[in-house]
């Protein structure tokens, strides 16, 4: 697949660390993406994993609704999220990193199967990030 797929996010939680808490290791069995210095966006997270951080030392807000995540595969995905952000920079030595992509606030991170990439916005942003997701696949294609 060479474009962008949609996806509406389910048990989103957004954690923000207290002073002196730690992200435990439990959350890993989701995907952790950072938001901010001591905020994280866990994506499809289970009860036990919300349990565990808020144990922790964080407070979690539920967000479901909140996010978007367009899935990017195939060989197009680099060049086409090339066109918006130098990737080797952005992501230099990490898995996920917060950015804008075509002017639109969010996250992208290393798809966890290796072939590509998600990237992950508010739901307000939907719309416009397909857009220019769509015109830049168009651009990468080859002539």
């Amino acid at each position: 697949m060479n474009g962008a797929v949609e996806t509406p996010l389910a048990g989103c939680v957004e954690l923000s660390l207290v002073a002196g808490g730690t992200l435990p290791r439990s959350a890993a069995r989701v995907a952790v993406l950072p938001l901010a210095p001591g905020r994280w966006l866990l994506v499809e997270a289970d009860a036990a994993a919300i349990a565990a951080a808020v144990a922790a030392g964080a407070v979690a807000t539920d967000v479901d609704g909140k996010w978007r995540c367009f899935a990017l595969r195939g060989p197009q995905a680099t060049a086409i999220l090339s066109a918006a952000v130098n990737l080797d920079l952005l992501l230099d030595g990490r898995d996920a990193a917060v950015t804008s992509v075509f002017d639109c606030p969010g996250v992208i991170a290393r798809a966890a199967d290796g072939g590509g990439f998600d990237v992950y916005v508010h739901a307000s942003y939907a719309h416009s990030l397909a857009g220019a997701l769509d015109r830049a696949r168009r651009h990468a294609e080859p002539a």
